[in-house]
């Protein structure tokens, strides 16, 4: 009984603690969730294992992967850990930019479906500017596997930046003995990690967002209670999508414009499949751009 009510008592802290300004004392709140976690029987059937650091030049990188053979599933963080002045990119940087790559080809019984990126920021740098991240990120997978002995391999390709961004390659590997060894910090780190990515504009506390598109020129309306730190739009991966800017505008919505380059057909810029990733107050949210 105890384990089944340890996803909610997860959510419960982290709103909690989220309220309390968290980042304030993440050691007490990693602490009393490793507690929490342990009283409950660790979360019944799931197991975790992480590896060691590995340096990356401008910071260090580690995986952290949790599985629970009784549903099939497999969970994890690539943590990545940068120097003070550095910074990393996100999956769509900009004009330039070397954004993450991971190969989980080298999996044994092991299948990754998703990734998942934390909100990331507009960063300014001596030679460029682009979208990323600095200090600490967790990039989220997911997937599932399908016997005993899966091991997981991941193959990791990303850039760091301080003056200059220079690429830097890792590799690691958690056999199947150790992925299911029990390591309840392990989860907590996990679960941390999931709670920071951008929920589905449906969930509650979404705000509504309306497009308008007039030749090349995007318009995207959000109500104006929702004070809106960032916002992205992504398209295909040759294409170039200036971060929108906000515009004035009269009454009770906030208005932010972007423009597609002129050498994209405005009706493929209708028919393609753009995504939107929106940094609140109240939280970050993505969803899908409808243009239709």
């Amino acid at each position: 009984m105890f384990t089944r009510l340890l996803p909610g008592l997860l959510k419960i802290l982290i709103t909690l603690f989220k309220q309390a300004d968290m980042h304030r004392d993440m050691k007490k709140f990693r602490d009393i969730l490793f507690y929490a976690m342990v009283a409950l029987g660790l979360a019944g059937n799931a197991t975790a294992a992480t590896t060691d650091w590995q340096d990356l030049g401008g910071g260090r990188a580690r995986v952290i992967a949790v599985i629970d053979p009784a549903k099939g599933v497999v969970e994890g963080v690539v943590e990545v850990d940068l120097q003070e002045g550095w910074k990393t990119y996100w999956r769509s940087p900009g004009a330039s930019g070397i954004p993450p790559e991971f190969d989980f080809s080298g999996s044994k019984q092991i299948k990754i479906d998703t990734i998942g990126f934390p909100p990331p920021e507009q960063i300014q740098i001596p030679s460029s500017s682009f979208v990323g991240y600095h200090d600490r990120v967790g990039f989220v997978f997911s997937g599932t596997s399908s016997g005993p002995g899966a091991s997981l391999k991941i193959n990791l390709l990303i850039g760091v930046c301080e003056e200059i961004c220079i690429p830097a390659m890792a590799d690691f590997e958690i056999s199947a003995a150790d992925l299911n060894h029990a390591d309840p910090r392990g989860m907590v780190a996990v679960e941390l990690a999931k709670e920071a990515l951008p929920k589905p504009v449906s969930a509650a506390g979404g705000p509504s967002m309306d497009f308008t598109l007039q030749g090349h020129a995007l318009r995207i309306e959000i109500a104006s209670e929702f004070n809106v730190k960032n916002l992205l739009i992504e398209g295909p991966a040759s294409w170039h999508i200036p971060v929108p800017k906000r515009v004035e505008a009269p009454g009770d919505r906030s208005v932010f414009a972007t423009e597609f380059g002129t050498d994209i057909e405005t009706e493929a810029i209708r028919s393609a499949d753009l995504l939107y990733t929106v940094v609140t107050d109240n939280g970050a949210f993505e969803g899908k751009v409808d243009l239709r």
